[in-house]
């Protein structure tokens, strides 16, 4: 049994199925699973690594990870965001929040947007999500807008292995 699972092992990393990369940020007390073939690099500025994909266009849809205290709820949370977007961005456009739930049973909220930003027309979709005490995650995946929503299901199954440490 023990040569089967070895053998199923070594044929699918082979193929590149079993590889997964996590961002583990031990600082900042989360780890998750980004969406296969992303790579993550250190980005100035940024507390944390950044996940992208290929880039399309010259734009590479990724994944950013802030957080920051917060007494109030994730709801609370939430709408203070929005209302600062709303007013920082150009041609900003809320296309609709949901609750969204974590593997490990973490309530957020996922708000999907569209603005101007540079150049560039990005649909961006804002998780935001409870951590331990005050503190607050927002991961925001971006991408061009007329690619946006086809990486849905893959940035919405990474968000979902999101886990606190």
């Amino acid at each position: 049994m023990l040569r089967l699972a070895l053998l199923l092992w070594l044929t699918l990393t082979s193929l590149g199925l079993a590889q997964t990369t996590e961002i583990s940020e031990p600082g900042g007390g989360f780890a998750f699973t980004i969406p296969q073939g992303w790579q993550t690099r250190e980005f100035p500025g940024l507390k944390y690594k950044v996940a992208y994909g290929t880039p399309v266009k010259g734009f590479a849809p990724n994944i950013v990870v802030v957080d920051e205290q917060f007494a109030g709820s994730i709801g609370e949370y939430t709408a203070l965001n929005l209302k600062n977007i709303a007013q920082v961005f150009v041609d900003f456009r809320n296309l609709g929040q949901t609750p969204f739930l974590t593997q490990s049973g973490l309530q957020g909220i996922r708000l999907v947007t569209q603005a101007q930003q540079q150049k560039s027309l990005l649909r961006q979709v804002f998780y935001f999500l409870p951590g331990k005490g005050d503190k607050k995650y927002v991961l925001t995946f971006s991408a061009l807008l007329e690619e946006g929503d086809k990486y849905d299901s893959a940035v919405d199954a990474a968000i979902k292995t999101f886990v606190l440490r």
